[in-house]
């Protein structure tokens, strides 16, 4: 298949903490960075390893031993308008895919894994290096020999001529990639490398764009005997190619679903090494389709740097481990009053005195020090969306946002839910990841004491399941950050006091179940410095003397959210209870040092953890 590369990302804390988005007047691409090596072991093993040569040459002498009864069974892989009794009687041919299965494109690859994105230009530069274009082992001696058999070979590769210039009929008279791949077959002593009508490339007709109506052009006059290919849509049509793969699932394997007779993978097994010959090929292909590359980059239009870390972590996140279990990453995020431009213009032109009640749908109207609430734009939103992305958060545990509506667009592909029943357009809720079942279990509204302070949202992931995981979003009150509770000359303290018990209950409900749980959000709390306080004084003491707990900042190195930031440590965490608590975990910080100086984007970033490992759909 001709090769849209996608490349692997390499390196976690180099894609979630370096490299630019680049300006707002810049347009947002979908390509990979630079930096990228991912794709290094893939190559390496194609040009470096004797397995590699061995099972390609294996699946060639396969389709060898095949030949002779492919020709007198008369059966056809690709349906045709003729009838039955006559269509058995036409002459047999076979189908090749070209790129990775007739011809060994790896130094092209190889320049990807040396860090260059994929460009159309560099890629028919390399199809013009005729001279440097090697046989995949096997493909040009049992070519060779099906064609002295009676065999006629046909070429379907999606190498591109012009579209803007496509003829009704093909063959395409102004296509340098036909031309150039008509001097490697003939290079490569392939058979029929002299019949133009041999080699039918995508584009090289109007229409032509899938591989399908190419092998059924072929199909109007010969019985395709056989199809070779180092992808399954070289065997099926785009669609059911796209359901099979979907069809392994994300918590699936592909060997998991052969072992199930019913399965659509398993119901197509009876035509490898029959009438079906797949070449290997771990560099690209359209088994991506289910990994993250394409899904995790398609919506919003991300840069290349946000690009290959929202691929890396929906990558990961699609790792099966022991146990049929995944990776769990939750994150929290205070998003600092986001609400649609439009509400936040209006209520701020109505404005009240102080910080409005929890029952009043109010802006506070700007006092000195303090300026008008934020407002976030279009390009704002957009910015965000892509911190969002790197993050790749299963569940992400929200703050300061006016419900579901206002956090939409940073989160395509999510959820919004379980937003608290509040009318001040500070809340919490939850951006769910599609896919993961969950159930909103109503407010903690004890939270809310006085009436002012922000209850918390609660929801549980995988409900009425043995691995179900009860979440809690909190933004507790804001000011008391390291002193004692106790202090009485800090009046926040004392309020923030009266929120403690709450949330020690709550841990000490879901200890009693035996639930798996977390508490994230927005602390206003250092809880590295609380600890260290008398346990009247600590909030972590409080909680800890509910249940065993762990929290994702502990021995954690703080870094700066944006840059020139006075902060030096972290007020928003994840509190991991129950069976949460024992799992290895690794931090996610996903700063925002590198947004342009003017982006109005929140004063707090998104902070999460993997936790490996939990089982459960991921969707």
């Amino acid at each position: 298949m001709k090769r849209h590369l996608k490349m692997r990302f390499a390196g976690v804390a180099a894609l979630l903490f370096a490299g630019p988005l680049g300006s707002l007047s810049e347009p947002l691409l979908a390509e990979p960075p630079a930096f990228s090596t991912a794709n290094l072991d893939a190559v390496l093993w194609i040009q470096k390893s004797p397995e590699y040569a061995l099972v390609s040459a294996s699946q060639w002498r396969a389709l060898a031993e095949q030949l002779p009864r492919l020709k007198r069974s008369g059966e056809a892989l690709v349906a045709s308008e003729i009838p039955a009794d006559r269509a058995r009687r036409r002459p047999p041919a076979i189908i090749v895919d070209l790129d990775e299965t007739v011809i060994d494109n790896s130094p092209a690859n190889a320049e990807a894994a040396t860090g260059l994105p994929f460009e159309e230009a560099r890629w028919q530069a390399w199809l013009a290096r005729v001279d440097e274009q090697y046989a995949v082992p096997g493909a040009v001696e049992v070519l060779n020999q099906a064609a002295k058999l009676g065999f006629r070979v046909f070429y379907i590769s999606n190498r591109e001529c012009p579209a803007a210039t496509a003829p009704q009929a093909f063959p395409h008279t102004d296509c340098p990639a036909r031309q150039n791949t008509m001097a490697v077959l003939k290079r490569l002593g392939l058979p029929y490398a002299n019949d133009p009508t041999a080699l039918l490339l995508r584009n090289d007709q109007q229409g032509w764009a899938e591989k399908t109506g190419r092998r059924q052009h072929v199909a109007r006059e010969y019985r395709v005997a056989a199809l070779v290919g180092d992808d399954i849509a070289d065997f099926l049509p785009r669609e059911e190619a796209e359901s099979l793969i979907d069809s392994i699932g994300r918590s699936g394997t592909a060997a998991m679903r052969m072992a199930q007779p019913d399965s659509a993978l398993a119901t197509i097994a009876s035509h490898a090494g029959r009438d079906w010959f797949v070449l290997p090929n771990p560099s690209y292909g359209s088994w991506e389709r289910g990994q993250g590359s394409r899904i995790a980059c398609a919506e919003p239009k991300l840069s290349g740097e946000a690009c290959a870390a929202a691929a890396l972590a929906t990558k990961q996140g699609r790792l099966l481990l022991p146990g049929d279990t995944q990776r769990l990453r939750l994150a929290t995020w205070n998003m600092e009053w986001l609400m649609l431009p439009e509400v936040r213009d209006d209520l701020l032109a109505r404005c009240v005195e102080g910080q409005p009640p929890s029952n009043v749908r109010a802006l506070p109207c700007p006092r000195d020090p303090y300026p008008p609430v934020a407002r976030h734009d279009a390009n704002d939103v957009g910015l965000m969306a892509q911190y969002a992305a790197r993050a790749g958060a299963d569940v992400v545990a929200v703050q300061e946002v006016d419900g579901s509506e206002a956090a939409q667009a940073v989160f395509p592909g999510y959820t919004l839910a379980c937003f608290v029943d509040r009318a001040h357009p500070q809340k919490t809720g939850f951006a769910i990841r599609t896919g993961i079942p969950f159930r909103c279990n109503g407010d903690l509204t004890a939270l809310d004491d006085d009436g002012a302070s922000r209850a918390g949202a609660d929801m549980t992931l995988w409900p009425d399941t043995p691995h179900a995981v009860r979440l809690l979003s909190v933004h507790l009150k804001s000011g008391c950050f390291d002193r004692p509770l106790s202090d009485r000359q800090n009046v926040v303290c004392a309020r923030l006091q009266n929120q403690v018990p709450v949330l020690a209950q709550w841990v000490a409900d879901r200890q009693a179940a035996g639930e798996a749980f977390a508490i994230m959000g927005d602390f206003n709390r250092r809880l590295e410095i609380d600890a260290g306080l008398p346990a009247s004084d600590s909030l972590w003491a409080s909680l800890a003397a509910a249940a065993p707990l762990a929290r994702i900042s502990e021995s954690e190195v703080y870094r700066p959210c944006r840059a020139g930031e006075r902060y030096t440590a972290f007020i928003d965490n994840i509190v991991l209870g129950g069976a949460l608590a024992e799992l290895r975990r690794d931090l996610v910080h996903v700063t925002m040092v590198d947004a342009p100086a003017d982006a109005v984007l929140s004063d707090h970033c998104l902070l999460g953890a993997d936790l490996w490992a939990w089982p459960g759909e991921r969707g």
